[in-house]
């Protein structure tokens, strides 16, 4: 003779439930579940393109296009932190100008004329290998340390995870 037992499941909440079998109760214990990440608040960046002229020949022609994008260019005027580019309490401009933070710097240039903020920049990216790519938040945060994208589309999708739309 077989006997059939009703079970019940009874869940207390996302994370206990206890199973009911004729007159045995068993609790039963199961994981929270990972909350989805959270997107990066869009932030204003800035940007290091670091590069070799001797050797741009050698990258493909999507991936030099990144140097001369008037796209990017402009998506970079946008979302980049504005800031004065007087060094040292010597301005050649006028003070009240300000440019967007994103630079091009050939690996192999002097820095030393830049603001401090951007020879630490170039500081952190030197000794990576070209052409090399250094993104921080306005936090001060590095959110992008990596070669560049492959193209100017790539290299906007990348931007624009951190720097929004």
């Amino acid at each position: 003779m077989t006997t059939k037992h009703l079970w019940v499941l009874v869940c207390l909440s996302t994370v206990i439930c206890l199973v009911i079998v004729g007159a045995m109760v068993k609790a039963m214990i199961f994981p929270s579940p990972a909350p989805p990440p959270i997107p990066p608040t869009p932030s204003n960046l800035r940007v290091l393109f670091l590069y070799d002229p001797l050797t741009l020949i050698d990258m493909p022609p999507a991936q030099q296009a990144i140097l001369t994008s008037p796209e990017l260019r402009s998506y970079l005027d946008k979302h980049c932190l504005l800031e004065s580019s007087c060094v040292a309490s010597s301005c050649p401009l006028d003070e009240a100008t300000k440019t967007p933070s994103y630079r091009f710097v050939p690996k192999s240039a002097d820095v030393s004329h830049l603001t401090p903020v951007w020879q630490q920049t170039c500081q952190a990216a030197a000794g990576k290998p070209v052409p090399w790519m250094l993104v921080v938040n306005e936090s001060g945060q590095t959110v992008i340390d990596q070669s560049w994208p492959a193209t100017v589309s790539e290299t906007l999708k990348l931007l624009k995870m951190f720097g929004g739309e």
